[in-house]
């Protein structure tokens, strides 16, 4: 875990926020609501006096919150305990064990988690400020019972792909969790595309955004399977030229990765590099079935 999402890696917090890209898709205006409202919680970590909550407050209401709901999402997602990643993080899994003993090693391990985990609290902002603000539009008046935070908590719970131990398998346990501890977010996309917690529109948002952020082979692995590269190879056997068209390299590497090839090549997407986004922010599906499948590995 420290080696791969630890180790003070700024690259991290990056790679956490993609979830972002589930939130939006599965709820485009409550999302970009929500991650506005996410920003705002953030500001509000600087200085969280009343006054300055009651102004965020009125900011989030120029952009679709109806008056007092914002410092009401706030208050509620605090006491929840969401917004607080630790151990139980279905990567991590470490809810359950306590060290009575520490030293300073132990510290320099949870300093280097820093990125990670404000990557993955602010997705958790996000996909809560989602939720409560999608309850809300449903039910706009009355106060919030125990069984209605549940229900805002478990659809936040769903919109960052359920990526806590509750939801782990005999898959992340015993001698499996060796080779499955790090597919655990592409497990989730699969099981929900696949499963019936997502409408089809929601599913099909899934697509269409996945594929315009880290391209259409890169989408394929929304249902854990691992083609993106078989796609590509098949494409350049029938004369696709990575980076010739605008247009066929946009429908494979997604418009993050033209919008990069732009900026490197000082306007000339064909000088600029070809940055592959999706194997590494997208979700490649089960890599291990790749590698298996592959005639020339060691």
């Amino acid at each position: 875990f420290q080696e791969k999402l630890g180790l003070f890696n700024p690259a991290q917090m990056l790679v956490q926020a993609q979830t972002y890209a589930t939130i939006v898709a599965m709820s485009p205006k409550n999302g970009a609501q929500g991650t506005i409202a996410a920003l705002f919680h953030a500001w509000s970590r600087m200085n969280r006096s009343e006054e300055n909550v009651v102004a965020m407050s009125r900011l989030a209401e120029k952009f679709g919150w109806k008056p007092g709901e914002f410092k009401e999402a706030m208050e509620t997602g605090e006491r929840t305990g969401f917004f607080n990643v630790a151990g139980e993080y279905a990567n991590l899994n470490t809810a359950l064990k306590t060290d009575f003993v520490g030293n300073d090693f132990k510290s320099f391990l949870h300093a280097g988690t820093w990125f990670f985990r404000q990557g993955e609290q602010s997705t958790r902002l996000g996909a809560w400020y989602t939720a409560f603000r999608e309850f809300r539009e449903a039910r706009p008046t009355g106060s919030l019972s125990r069984d209605d935070v549940g229900k805002i908590l478990q659809r936040a719970d769903l919109l960052t792909a359920n990526m806590s131990r509750a939801s782990n398998s005999v898959l992340q346990s015993g001698v499996l969790s060796l080779t499955s501890q790090f597919l655990t977010y592409q497990m989730r996309l699969a099981e929900m595309m696949l499963g019936n917690r997502l409408t089809g529109m929601e599913k099909t948002r899934m697509l269409a955004f996945y594929a315009t952020l880290y391209g259409a082979p890169s989408a394929v692995g929304l249902y854990g399977l691992p083609l993106t590269n078989s796609i590509r190879e098949e494409a350049i056997n029938r004369g696709y030229v990575v980076g010739d068209n605008w247009l066929t390299t946009a429908v494979d590497q997604g418009l993050p990765a033209i919008a990069a090839a732009i900026i490197s090549g000082k306007g000339d997407f064909r000088k600029g590099n070809n940055y592959n986004l999706g194997a590494r922010y997208g979700s490649p599906g089960f890599t291990q079935l790749a590698d298996a499948m592959k005639s020339d590995a060691p």
